[in-house]
């Protein structure tokens, strides 16, 4: 499963060239209007929330890999 907050025409033509392919399923902030930013910003965990919520997973059974540590930071505070 991927997590991404692409925005809108970049996330539809990833996933039309097939690079999404290799995940079970993608979550784009841009589709649930989410974001992992907001959640460094604000200092809440809404997006990460949402998908331990759709995949009915406790925070202690999720791996979260980012390229910002922000992210990283945002989403350990679960």
């Amino acid at each position: 499963m991927i997590l991404s907050d692409e925005n809108m025409p970049e996330g539809d033509k990833i996933r039309k060239i097939g690079r999404y392919d290799d995940f079970e399923d993608v979550v784009l902030s841009h589709e649930i209007g989410l974001s992992k930013y907001d959640d460094v910003v604000n200092g809440t965990s809404k997006i990460f929330r949402y998908v331990l919520k759709k995949y009915g997973l406790k925070p202690s059974e999720a791996i979260f890999i980012d390229d910002r540590e922000a992210n990283c930071i945002s989403a350990q505070k679960l």
